[in-house]
């Protein structure tokens, strides 16, 4: 059984995103003060009601979009080669688990993470789509995840990675 590791990149950005999520709790705090608590050390909004509403949708609406981006980035991988397997264990949503025979084949593509300089990141394709995007940006050792899938068919695609990574996000046809 072969378990993902998480990078330094990995950490520093699950941490970044915990303190997006706690400044936007206090900005959702700030919103609703006046609505419905009565701390006296937060000072009201001096927005109309209107200026609120907006603001809080396109909140929630990033919000939504943050713990999207996140239940499809990241996850703690297991792949299980006597019984055939890859699990993926997700910080948010469900977990899901895919057999070997199931999948189409994977595409193993590099690309450029800037400071990081190049990563490999796994594909898993089903029915012609990226079902699953397993990052090196985030993982340390991708190698070990790409020996461990072996048994798995190796796939060519011609995208580049940026396109590839684009695509896999919202399960667009890629083969």
């Amino acid at each position: 059984m072969t378990k993902s590791k998480f990078n330094i990149s990995g950490l520093i950005s699950i941490f970044v995103l915990a303190f997006l999520w706690l400044g936007a709790g206090f900005v959702l705090v700030a919103l609703l003060h006046d609505k419905f608590f009565k701390n006296p050390f937060l000072k009201p909004t001096n927005l109309p009601n209107v200026e609120q509403a907006i603001i809080l949708a396109l909140f929630i609406l990033i919000e939504v979009f943050l713990a999207w981006v996140i239940s499809r980035l990241w996850f703690i991988v297991y792949v299980d080669t006597i019984h055939r397997t890859i699990k993926l264990v997700r910080f948010v949503g469900r977990n899901t688990v895919y057999q070997f025979q199931e999948l189409d084949g994977i595409v193993v593509v590099s690309g450029y993470g800037g400071r990081n300089g190049t990563y490999s990141s796994i594909y898993l394709i089903k029915d012609k789509r990226a079902i699953e995007n397993i990052s090196g940006l985030y993982f340390e050792n991708i190698d070990q995840i790409t020996d461990a899938l072996s048994d798995v068919r190796k796939l060519d695609t011609k995208l580049d990675s940026g396109t590839l990574t684009r695509r896999a996000l919202v399960r667009k046809v890629v083969l």
